[in-house]
């Protein structure tokens, strides 16, 4: 069984939860309200900062900045140290899920309702290339290791894998699609997540863990939940593990990434879990969720 290290409640919803990148602090962001980041030894806050309607955060992989997207259109890039706002990107005509840095930390993604992927310049807030091939509202968005690729996704039940300096479309997954389910099913994908080799992705949606081959679709490995609802997929650091989440209440599983067998299963939470990260080492995951906490666990 998994081992609980610290809880941290909170009073909305915890739609994200983001690690800074020495893995001495955790960023949660709440459904209405704010967002905290607070440390992971002792769960004391040391920043909050306001907003409305977030539905997404990531931390710059330099750990200077921390991008906040919310449903008012909106991306916002703030100071990590000291909670200043730095800038405001309004390039969407819909609300914003999903965002993600570039690993060189020049660049942002972010997934809209507006059915497109916008990559914009972490300083100026300028439009570089707007992705506009999904059909509908976009869920989720990941860079890939080396920054040349980006996987997109939401409710056309596909994955997208196109290249981030161009737009080229390089291969189009359909997976979930194709999988069984009673009628009226959806397999709307909530969640894609790049191994830290580049070589494969995992994807999640209502009952289906998928992880196939980035470049070619190839399907490697299916993981069935039972419940109807799955949260978010998140690889290990080492890539060997796949952190997901299942049910009411949410309980987290960690499982091998070549063979599917469940390793561990955390059973903390009260209800669903929105969010799943690992810390950089690889030791601890953070979740957040329906049940108004944040919490860490070691999932040995």
């Amino acid at each position: 069984m998994a081992e609980l290290v610290i809880k941290k409640r909170h009073v909305p919803w915890v739609r994200a939860v983001a690690w800074s990148p020495d893995g001495q602090q955790v960023a949660s962001g709440c459904w209405e309200q704010r967002t905290q980041v607070w440390a992971v030894v002792s769960g004391k806050t040391r920043l909050t900062f306001p907003h409305h309607d977030l539905r997404a955060l990531a931390w710059s992989p330099d750990g200077a900045r921390i991008a906040t997207a919310s449903h008012d259109r909106t991306v916002q890039v703030w100071d990590a140290r000291i909670a200043e706002k730095l800038l405001t990107y309004h390039g969407h005509a819909d609300g914003v899920w999903a965002v993600a840095w570039s690993p060189d930390g020049q660049r942002l993604a972010s997934g809209s309702f507006d059915h497109t992927v916008q990559v914009w310049d972490a300083e100026s807030a300028q439009t570089l290339l707007t992705y506009q091939d999904h059909a509908a509202w976009l869920h989720t968005v990941a860079w890939s290791p080396d920054g040349t690729y980006l996987a997109s996704a939401g409710d056309d039940e596909v994955v997208r894998v196109w290249e981030a300096a161009t737009g080229a479309t390089i291969c189009t997954y359909q997976g979930h699609t194709r999988k069984g389910g009673g009628s009226g099913d959806s397999h709307r994908i909530d969640s894609v997540a790049w191994s830290p080799d580049g070589t494969r992705i995992a994807s999640a949606e209502g009952r289906w863990v998928l992880v196939w081959k980035a470049m070619t679709g190839k399907t490697l490995l299916t993981s069935r939940n039972q419940s109807g609802y799955s949260g978010p997929a998140a690889w290990s650091p080492d890539g060997t593990r796949i952190a997901s989440s299942e049910g009411w209440p949410g309980e987290a599983r960690v499982w091998d990434a070549a063979s599917g067998e469940i390793t561990a299963r955390y059973n903390g939470h009260t209800s669903y879990i929105f969010a799943l990260a690992w810390s950089p080492d690889g030791e601890l995951i953070a979740s957040g969720g329906r049940d108004h906490t944040t919490q860490v666990w070691k999932p040995d």
